[in-house]
C-alpha cells in the first residue's frame, strides 16, 4: 500500500523522496501553488528572485557524525548535531561541484564597508566596525559582564534556560553590554520590526537571524585579543544560486514511477475515522488515508482541523534590482546595512543573466517602507553603500510588500503550543513534520531533518 503524504513543503518532499528511495510507493498530495514554500525562486521576466537571503548551512564544529534519526527532537539544538547527515543528503540530490561557498560578506556601518560578523557569528574583526573609543567601552562592559557572570554568561549550561523567557533585547544586553548591542545589534534589527528584539524570545533570534556572543568572546575581540573561540559554519549556496535549486532538484526526482503524484488545492478537512484519518480537498475530493504523513503549514493543518490559529506575522519588504555587472562595483556574498539612516537591512547577490550581463540584487527594505516607492529606495540604497555606481541606469524587476513568516514573539508561542495541544488531543493517527510540529522549528535544515526521520518511521 502506498504512503500518503500530504503538502508540499521541504518535509513533505523529503519525506516522500526518502520513502521512494526505500522501494516504498508514495502517493503525494502536491498542492498547485507554493511548492516549497519560500524556498523556492520566483520567475519572473526570465529572471529568477531569491525571496531575500537564502543560503544553506551544512558545517558546524563539533557536529562531523550525525546520531541516530531516531534521537531527533524540535527542541534544544534541534537539526544541529544532524547537520553532516544534511550535508551529504544536499550533496548527492545535487551533486557536490554544484555547492559552493558564497564570497566574503561584509557590514556597511558608519558610511563604510567592513566585515560582518553577525550572521557568521565570527567576531574576529568585530572592532574595525566601531571607533576605538567605542571598542574600548564595548570591552569594558563585556568584561563586567564576564566579572558578574560568568564567560558564557546565559549561554552556559545552567543559565541557558533564561533565554526561554528572556527578550532578544534583554539577552543582547546581558551578553554584549549597551555599547555593543546599539552599535551592532539594535541598528539592523530595528529595520526588520517595528519592536526590533524588544519582544522576540532569545531562544528564537536565529528567526531573525541575529546571534548571541559569550561576554568573554567580546571582551576578548573588542580589547584587542584573538577570541579563544571562532566558528566554523560556512555559508554555501547550489549553482547557479540560492537554495531554489535544492527544491528544483527534489521535485525531478520525485518524478518516480514509485512516487503518484495528486495535484491539489486547498486542504478543507483532516479527521480520524477507525483507525485512518480522512483528507479534505478543495475540490471535493477525499482521500482516506493508513497514518499519512501531513507537511503542510501550521496554518494549513491547524485551520483544516477546526483549531483557531492566527499568529501576528513580520512584514518584510523586498525589491528587487537589475544592474548592468560592468555597474556593479563590489558585491559581498551578503550585505548587511548597520546604519540606521540607510532604510534597508540586507542586500544579497542573485544570478547573472550571461545573456545581458545583467546581475539580479536583491534588496531588504525597512519595513515601513511604502510598496510603491521600495523601487527607487533600493536603487538609492545600492548606489549609496557603493554596490552600484552612482548614476548607473538599473531595472524595477519586482517588489513584494506583505506578511512574511510569524513573528518569533512569546504571544507567538502560546498560540502555537495551545494549537499543538489541542492537535495532540484529536490523537489523530498521522505523522506530523514541519511548521505544525513545533514553533521555530521550520527551517529548511530542521524540514529535511524531520522528512527524514518520518520516511524512516514510516518505512
Amino acid at each position: 500500500m502506498a504512503q500518503v503524504v500530504v503538502g508540499g513543503t521541504v518535509a513533505a518532499l523529503a519525506a516522500a523522496d526518502a520513502l521512494a528511495s526505500r522501494g516504498r510507493p508514495v502517493r503525494l498530495l502536491l498542492p498547485r501553488k507554493g511548492v516549497g514554500g519560500g524556498f523556492t525562486a520566483i520567475e519572473r521576466g526570465g529572471h529568477r528572485l531569491e525571496l531575500g537571503m537564502r543560503v544553506l548551512e551544512l558545517r558546524y564544529e563539533g557536529t562531523a557524525t550525525a546520531p541516530p534519526l531516531a534521537e531527533y527532537r524540535p527542541e534544544g539544538d534541534g537539526h544541529r548535531p544532524f547537520v553532516g547527515l544534511i550535508d551529504s543528503w544536499v550533496r548527492e540530490l545535487v551533486g557536490a561541484d554544484r555547492i559552493v561557498d558564497i564570497d566574503e560578506p561584509a557590514s556597511f556601518v558608519g558610511g563604510r564597508l567592513g566585515p560582518e560578523v553577525l550572521l557568521t557569528s565570527d567576531l574576529t574583526r568585530g572592532a574595525e566596525l566601531v571607533s576605538a573609543e567605542d571598542a574600548r567601552q564595548i570591552a569594558a562592559e563585556a568584561e563586567a559582564a564576564v566579572r558578574a557572570h560568568g564567560p558564557a554568561g546565559w549561554l552556559s549550561g545552567e543559565e541557558r534556560h533564561r533565554l526561554g523567557t528572556a527578550t532578544f533585547d534583554d539577552a543582547s544586553l546581558h551578553q554584549h553590554g549597551r555599547t555593543f548591542h546599539e552599535r551592532l545589534i539594535a541598528p539592523l534589527i530595528g529595520k526588520m520590526r517595528p519592536g526590533g528584539g524588544q519582544d522576540v524570545l532569545a531562544t528564537l533570534r536565529r528567526k531573525l537571524w541575529m546571534p548571541l556572543f559569550w561576554p568573554q568572546t567580546v571582551a576578548e575581540v573588542f580589547s584587542g585579543r584573538l577570541p579563544g573561540f571562532v566558528p566554523d559554519r560556512p555559508l554555501t549556496v547550489v549553482r547557479p544560486g540560492g537554495m531554489g535549486p535544492v527544491v528544483e532538484a527534489l521535485l525531478a526526482r520525485l518524478r518516480s514511477p514509485l512516487v503518484e503524484v495528486v495535484s491539489c488545492d486547498a486542504l478543507t478537512g483532516v479527521e480520524q475515522v477507525g483507525a485512518q484519518v480522512r483528507i479534505g480537498l478543495s475540490d471535493g475530493r477525499g482521500e482516506v488515508a493508513d497514518r499519512p504523513i501531513l507537511g503542510v503549514g501550521a496554518g494549513d493543518l491547524f485551520g483544516a482541523v477546526g483549531i483557531p490559529f492566527a499568529p501576528s506575522k513580520v512584514h518584510s519588504v523586498f525589491a528587487w534590482v537589475g544592474a548592468r555587472e560592468a555597474d556593479v562595483r563590489r558585491l559581498p556574498g551578503y550585505l548587511h546595512v548597520l546604519d540606521t539612516d540607510v532604510p534597508a537591512y540586507r542586500i544579497t547577490p542573485g544570478e547573472l543573466d550571461d545573456r545581458t550581463a545583467t546581475r539580479v540584487l536583491c534588496v531588504e527594505l525597512s519595513y515601513d517602507v511604502a510598496k510603491d516607492v521600495a523601487a527607487d529606495v533600493a536603487r538609492d540604497v545600492l548606489q549609496r553603500v557603493g554596490i552600484v555606481a552612482e548614476g548607473a541606469p538599473t531595472q524595477d524587476l519586482g517588489v513584494f510588500a506583505g506578511p512574511t513568516f510569524t513573528d518569533p514573539t512569546a504571544d507567538n508561542v502560546e498560540t502555537h503550543a495551545r494549537a499543538v495541544e489541542r492537535l495532540h488531543a484529536l490523537g489523530l493517527p498521522a505523522t506530523v513534520i514541519g511548521g505544525a510540529r513545533a514553533f521555530g522549528f521550520d527551517s529548511f535544515n530542521e524540514q529535511v531533518i524531520q522528512g527524514l526521520q518520518a520516511a524512516e518511521t514510516a518505512g
